[in-house]
């Protein structure tokens, strides 16, 4: 036992890296907006679904085997609204410098990476969150030993993405965002497309483009993915009647309001109340 935890404390040393947590979901509920700056390296590895990525000031939409790495002090910004089938791990760790990063595992300095072999990588992923749940006297010191083999492992199968978008782009990005938050806040409005685009100095089809490669919907579809996802709320937490909440969250009547949700759902709001309160 002596030299086996000597082995593991020399391993220790050699990587230098401390797990601070770690994580995964499959859940088509799990929905997370991030803006921040952290203190610690982050691992993101997105093995299924989709989500956006800010980079250098512009919205990405990134999919299967993306993987983000961030280090110390880079700004954050990421969003992974629900959506189902999605498999998403992450890992928080420190005690490394950034030379160290590049000297013993030589990780270039970029952001976003794709996996091109994540079978090995997947592994060692699991076997992280496998011991984080575990309990025994070197448990640190093989979580370090487990996360020294997934930045090889990074470095041997990631391949930086490259991303390449003139000032033009960028403008007209950070624009239709704007444009997708005001959807959000003031979803219950009809608001036209062609006004949306006026106001990004876009014609339509080009505004619905962009819009489109932020969240891969059509403004008016994620209007309305937004209205439903109030009324669903509203059903649930309040007494107010279906015909309050179809005028509350910006539909024309109840009963549009009624066939567009059991459209979405499979299931008459009258339904969904009772099933969802009890």
């Amino acid at each position: 036992m002596e030299g086996w935890q000597q082995t593991c404390s020399t391993v220790s040393e050699h990587f230098g890296c401390h797990v601070a947590s770690a994580g995964y979901t499959d859940s088509a509920q799990f929905n997370d907006i991030c803006i921040r700056y952290r203190h610690d390296y982050q691992i993101i590895y997105l093995h299924r679904g989709s989500g956006q990525v800010r980079l250098n000031g512009t919205w990405h939409t990134i999919r299967d085997n993306t993987l983000l790495f961030y280090r110390p002090m880079d700004y954050q910004e990421y969003s992974f609204p629900q959506e189902a089938g999605r498999e998403l791990y992450w890992l928080y760790f420190d005690s490394i410098s950034e030379a160290e990063i590049w000297e013993k595992f030589h990780i270039p300095s970029r952001t976003l990476f794709e996996m091109v072999d994540n079978t090995d990588f997947l592994y060692v992923f699991r076997r992280i969150l496998e011991e984080l749940g575990a309990s025994h006297p070197c448990k640190a010191l093989m979580l370090s030993l487990y996360t020294g083999q997934l930045l090889l492992l990074l470095s041997r199968y990631a391949m930086p993405i490259s991303l390449s978008v003139n000032q033009n782009t960028i403008n007209h990005l950070d624009a239709v965002q704007k444009i997708r938050h005001d959807i959000e806040t003031n979803y219950m409005s009809f608001v036209k497309v062609n006004e949306y685009a006026l106001r990004c100095g876009l014609s339509t089809p080009q505004f619905i483009k962009l819009f489109q490669r932020l969240t891969d919907m059509t403004p008016i579809a994620y209007r309305q993915k937004i209205r439903l996802e109030k009324a669903e709320r509203l059903l649930v937490n309040t007494d107010m009647s279906i015909r309050e909440i179809a005028v509350a969250t910006g539909f024309q009547d109840g009963l549009y309001f009624s066939r567009v949700f059991s459209k979405k759902y499979n299931i008459s709001p009258s339904v969904y109340r009772k099933k969802n309160r009890s």
